[in-house]
């Protein structure tokens, strides 16, 4: 009656039991820049920087450039306009009806035949 009804533990199954199943713990090492890969970075963002304000300048000349063909436009179709209420005006005054009226208001004969338009 001298045995121990317990149970008898085998200590070093259990420590290794225990060290199979331990996560390895992965160190991850932070890797610097090398001078290349620094220089590399920076012409990338300086082009990038270039880039973009070469495309705004050529953004805003190419608006100012559609402003001024606009303006350009507008004041040719006045000039046209101009020169169309010309066109009529004179047509108007050089009516043949306009003629012989004026020419009867001043006692003369107006002839038709005899009058030569130069274009």
């Amino acid at each position: 009656m001298a045995d121990n009804t317990a149970r008898k533990i085998d200590v070093n199954t259990h420590l290794s039991h225990h060290n199979k199943k331990q996560p390895q713990i992965i160190v991850k090492a932070h890797v610097a820049f090398s001078m290349f890969e620094k220089m590399l970075v920076s012409l990338v963002t300086v082009l990038a920087v270039g880039l973009s304000i070469l495309l705004l300048n050529a953004q805003i000349t190419l608006t100012n450039n559609e402003h001024t063909v606009q303006n350009l436009q507008r004041e040719t179709t006045i000039l046209t306009n101009k020169n169309i209420d010309a066109k009529q005006t004179i047509g108007e005054l050089t009516k043949a009806s306009r003629l012989s009226s004026l020419a009867k208001k001043d006692n003369l004969t107006f002839h038709e035949n005899k009058i030569r338009t130069v274009r």
